[in-house]
């Protein structure tokens, strides 16, 4: 299994597969976190906006389709694990009708240290975000 990580980082019902058919096998989720929830750090600008536009790159130049590129801003802890959850769900879904994605593409933006991703309100451990990337079945991550 290949990991790639790239950044300074809505499941979808039935019409899941139809409308993933441009890109199948891409998946694409995108944080962006302005806030740490170290207070002594200043606010970033545009880490957030970052996302966004990652997600409207990817959905334009890459032709990702938006059921399969997922954004996140401002997000909590709880926000990014249920993200998570969701993908690895719709994932379980899709492995069971051969829609599976076999590319994952994890983009965060916002303040990070040795220990991991800060979200406004707590960290994502560089463990647990390994955890989280494990749970999906995509080959090249």
């Amino acid at each position: 299994m290949r990991w790639v990580l790239r950044g300074t980082a809505t499941v979808a019902t039935a019409a899941w597969a139809t409308l993933a058919s441009a890109v199948p096998d891409v998946q694409v989720l995108a944080v962006g976190s302005n806030q740490s929830y170290v207070k002594s750090l200043k606010d970033l600008r545009f880490a957030e906006a970052d996302a966004k536009r990652f997600v409207a790159a990817m959905q334009t130049v890459g032709l990702v389709p938006s059921v399969r590129a997922q954004v996140l801003t401002d997000a909590t802890v709880k926000d990014f694990r249920d993200a998570f959850r969701q993908l690895a769900a719709q994932d379980r879904i899709d492995a069971k009708e051969g829609n599976a994605a076999r590319k994952f593409i994890f983009y965060y933006s916002g303040h990070s240290d040795d220990k991991g991703l800060h979200l406004r309100d707590g960290l994502i451990s560089k463990s647990e975000l390994h955890d989280e990337l494990t749970s999906l079945s995509a080959h090249t991550k």
